[in-house]
């Protein structure tokens, strides 16, 4: 059966008007208010493009209310499927560099916001990554594939200049911003656009 977008869209509308969300929301703090340590999330979607999704973050940002994690599930019994989503779990992982992403981290100017939501991404990280080896019974990240892994391997020397690149012409847009430099601006998004393709041609995605 074909994604039907605007039936979900509706679905969406309706249920947020039955007051579904608040109720979540309310159910959410109780369990902050009573174990401060707890993780809450949700919602289980069948489908992690569903535009649920967007209209439950777009409400927990507008009533300040946290959202620890975002679970989804497949609806198949089809091995094939089920292994496909696996192995692009692993892969995504596999060119993932938490290095890298502390980098880009440290542009978070509020130290404790910072602190705090870098430590909820590596948590997931590690957490995902235990999950797949455990899932695939491997050892190590692309163990069937030691082609791509090493490919992974000899590429990240070369788009890491990049991304260091990147993260100090997004710090220069930013001086510039508060400057009101329309030209620095505009010299910093064309270079950082650079970035992004280069970036993008080198992990082979434009994710």
């Amino acid at each position: 059966m074909a994604f039907d977008k605007r039936k979900a869209l509706q679905n969406a509308l309706t249920f947020t008007q039955q007051g579904k969300w608040d109720k979540a929301i309310t159910e959410y703090l109780a369990i902050l208010r009573a174990d401060p340590k707890a993780l809450v999330g949700g919602p289980a979607l069948a489908n992690p493009r569903s535009p649920i999704l967007p209209a439950l973050l777009d409400l927990c940002s507008q009533q300040k209310v946290p959202l620890h994690f975002v679970s989804w599930h497949i609806y198949s019994s089809d091995p094939k499927r089920i292994r496909a989503t696996i192995d692009n779990a692993v892969l995504a992982l596999a060119k993932s560099d938490l290095d890298i992403g502390r980098m880009y981290a440290e542009l978070v100017e509020d130290g404790e916001i910072r602190e705090r939501i870098w430590g909820m991404i590596a948590a997931e990280h590690d957490r995902s990554r235990e999950g797949v080896l455990k899932t695939s019974g491997q050892q190590e990240l692309l163990e069937d594939l030691p082609w791509l892994r090493q490919s992974i391997r000899v590429r990240n020397p070369n788009t890491d200049p990049l991304n260091l690149v990147q993260v100090e012409w997004l710090r220069r847009l930013r001086d510039a911003e508060r400057r009101e430099d329309a030209a620095g601006q505009a010299e910093c998004r064309e270079l950082l656009r650079l970035t992004i393709e280069g970036v993008a041609a080198g992990m082979r995605t434009t994710g």
